[in-house]
């Protein structure tokens, strides 16, 4: 048999097995739970992602910004940023991860990891703070500030739904606590809205009884419908970002669809998993070694569609200029 007849059946063998290709999360999952977190059903994944992989402990965003290794800064286009990992372990920088500062909040549209001692290295970012072109009260450098409900619809949204989502957001939560949850020193910025919904949360992630030792990923629902769910390489990279991951949940399931779901119990959580990575809805990223960094299923609010809650944006000159990378004319 000829060479290339030979890797085209084994080709074909491999995908009707339903062998996930080098560098993407393979089964069988083991799925526990639920765990009860607040108005969530929290389900933990565990998957065996090889030896050689399992205890990468990569830094998260927040922790890096915070010990200040990591510096993230301008570049003078809105949907550029600059980093620098002045540290000795790689910082993983995920799809979602929302930056408060700079000239205007920012969200960051693709899980990267950014090497130890790295040189400058530039990450994609939407803007998510609508009109402010001028530097913060902190200056110019950027903070973490959590992370992006529904993170894997940035793509499809681009600049201008991306403002329209933060305001929608802001509407359902301010009508979801009978309050308004915007901080008016920033109204258009999604990180502050959510800061100031963190600061009079009831539900603290600190007291969590969500057992994630030796988890790689989670999915949590909320009357029967999936509002978040993510898988890392290592359980290490999930411990170290559980507290925005389970914050980002609950926002997210305040935001959910009402009315119930499907998804009740672990044979139908093993069944989402599943039927997502085959149909390819999911956002994964891969290290330099090929291994698992990140996959984001890809989940979405459906009042987004049917009932419009993304407003429609007026383009005019300043969001034009935004839309195409340009910082708007002040």
């Amino acid at each position: 048999m000829k060479p290339i007849t030979s890797l085209l059946l084994l080709a074909v063998a491999v995908f009707a097995a339903g062998i996930a290709p080098a560098g993407q999360a393979s089964g069988p999952y083991k799925v526990n739970g639920p765990y009860k977190h607040g108005a969530l059903q929290v389900y933990l994944l565990r998957l065996d992602v090889g030896a050689a992989h399992r205890d990468h402990d990569y830094l998260p965003v927040e922790a890096a910004v915070r010990n200040g290794t990591l510096r993230i800064t301008e570049t003078g286009a809105v949907g550029k940023l600059k980093v620098v990992n002045h540290g000795d372990r790689p910082v993983l920088i995920q799809l979602g991860d929302l930056l408060r500062g700079g000239m205007q909040d920012r969200v960051v549209t693709g899980t990267v990891l950014v090497a130890a001692r790295s040189g400058p290295q530039f990450i994609d970012v939407h803007c998510v703070e609508a009109d402010r072109w001028a530097p913060a009260s902190s200056g110019m450098h950027f903070a973490a500030a959590g992370l992006m409900p529904y993170p894997t619809q940035l793509k499809r949204y681009g600049q201008a739904g991306t403002w329209a989502a933060v305001a929608a957001y802001q509407n359902m939560l301010s009508e979801s606590y009978g309050r308004s949850v915007v901080d008016q020193r920033h109204p258009t910025s999604l990180p502050r809205t959510l800061k100031k919904l963190k600061e009079a949360s009831e539900e603290d992630v600190a007291t969590s009884m969500v057992p994630i030792d030796g988890a790689t990923g989670y999915v949590a629902v909320k009357g029967g419908r999936v509002v978040a769910a993510q898988q890392f390489g290592s359980s290490a990279v999930l411990r170290n970002s559980w507290s925005k991951l389970l914050e980002s949940a609950a926002v997210a399931g305040v935001l959910a669809s009402s009315g119930s779901g499907s998804i009740t119990s672990i044979a139908d959580v093993e069944a989402f998993v599943e039927e997502s990575a085959k149909a390819g809805l999911v956002t994964d990223a891969v290290g330099p070694d090929g291994a698992l960094l990140h996959r984001a299923f890809n989940v979405h609010m459906k009042e987004q569609e049917t009932h419009g809650a993304l407003r429609r944006w007026l383009v005019t000159p300043s969001v034009l200029r935004q839309m195409m990378g340009q910082p708007p004319v002040r």
